[in-house]
């Protein structure tokens, strides 16, 4: 329990979540995420923990749907065969908790010290990475753990593990990448239905061609977040970054199934299905150059995806299977201060979409908050770098302020 917080209302409730008037209903009664900003005591090197529960609560539905105390009853988890007991589901149970009481504005700075405490507790029983000790952690990686956490403890199709088949989509007949990549999500939801697929998770696919017969090989995985390099000198916007990562790398010495010949091909990546809730990481760190600084700007209110959906190369049937909004506009930047991973600090810059206006942005830094207007200052400073970037697909109507 958040520190300086009262004992949440008991959950309970419905057990069947079939109806859709039923889910509906409770998603409606989600808080506005944004209602109150509350600050997050940082004792020591908490602030990757910080920016990142700042940026997820104040992300649309997402965040507002665990806020709301009859989240469970949104993803009742099934046992499995060999469950005698049902999930504790104590991270969601504890970041559900925490989202409740930062939403309620009852305290002006909270303390996320049961989730810290849980989060090392779980690193030291698996030898991982040590969230939620004294020190230094990275946000990206702390987003990935946390996402798999949450993924695993709504998974309403659990029981079902095993059971889905992963083999790629038949791609012959001009099928196109988009149509492939949901024949593949549906495979993928035979086991997999939690808030994390709901809101977060896209598909990548790969697609490598053979220079020689021109026969292309696919591989699908599902994504939470797009990792961009950002390490060539001439990239200056977030536009300029997907198309990099978009582009055909050569590969030398390829054996070719088809042909079974040695010789050249070519790998893209693209997202043919994007997720609601969209998450941009700009790596800015490696062994060998420590921090790359460089200033990469995007419009906060316009992010147009479609470039990096598919390859147009391959036919895509848009009057059978319209293609989705692919338009997305920013509500949250975690920045990474400083020249190192290990010494610098992160701190979010957000604002809360649900509101009618929804141009005010704010600096959530720890304890501290504070206003900064229409015009936050994300880019422009070397030492102050946007690390990992929240988008929502643009609804129909929204403006997302002025920006």
């Amino acid at each position: 329990m958040p520190q300086r917080a009262a004992a949440k209302p008991t959950l309970s409730g419905f057990t069947d979540t079939s109806s859709a008037s039923t889910t509906q209903a409770l998603i409606s009664k989600s808080k506005s995420a944004g209602q109150h900003m509350t600050g997050l005591n940082n004792p020591h090197n908490w602030c990757y923990a910080n920016s990142l529960i700042q940026s997820l609560r104040l992300s649309p539905g997402f965040g507002g749907e665990l806020a709301n105390k009859d989240w469970d009853k949104l993803y009742v988890l099934p046992r499995k065969s060999d469950e005698k007991s049902d999930h504790p589901r104590l991270m969601a149970r504890i970041i559900a908790n925490l989202f409740y009481w930062m939403a309620e504005g009852s305290f002006p700075v909270m303390k996320a010290q049961t989730l810290m405490d849980y989060s090392l507790s779980l690193c030291n029983a698996n030898s991982v990475q040590q969230f939620g000790s004294s020190r230094q952690q990275d946000a990206s990686e702390f987003m990935t753990w946390l996402m798999d956490a949450l993924h695993q403890e709504t998974n309403t199709k659990r029981d079902k593990e095993g059971q889905e088949k992963y083999d790629s989509p038949d791609m012959r007949n001009n099928k196109s990448l988009i149509q492939g990549a949901s024949e593949w999500w549906n495979k993928y939801s035979v086991a997999n239905q939690s808030i994390i697929d709901r809101y977060w998770r896209g598909v990548q696919a790969q697609v490598v061609t053979c220079t020689k017969c021109n026969n292309k090989t696919l591989s699908w995985t599902p994504v939470d977040t797009i990792m961009l390099h950002i390490d060539s000198p001439k990239l200056q916007t977030l536009e300029q970054c997907l198309s990099l990562n978009s582009n055909e790398e050569v590969l030398d010495g390829y054996q070719c199934d088809n042909c079974h010949s040695n010789s050249r091909a070519t790998k893209a990546v693209y997202y043919p299905r994007l997720p609601e809730l969209l998450c941009i990481s700009l790596s800015r760190f490696s062994v060998a150059e420590g921090k790359v600084s460089r200033n990469i700007t995007w419009i906060l209110n316009k992010l147009n995806m479609e470039p990096y959906t598919a390859d147009h190369r391959i036919p895509t049937d848009r009057t059978e299977h319209p293609a989705p909004q692919y338009e997305y506009e920013c509500y949250a930047v975690i920045i990474h201060a400083g020249r190192d991973i290990s010494s610098g600090h992160y701190f979010t810059y957000a604002r809360d979409l649900t509101l009618a206006d929804s141009s005010m942005w704010y600096k959530l830094n720890d304890s501290q908050i504070s206003k900064v207007g229409r015009q936050p200052e994300i880019f422009g400073n070397s030492n102050d770098t946007p690390y990992l970037a929240f988008f929502r697909r643009k609804q129909s109507g929204s403006s997302g302020g002025k920006l």
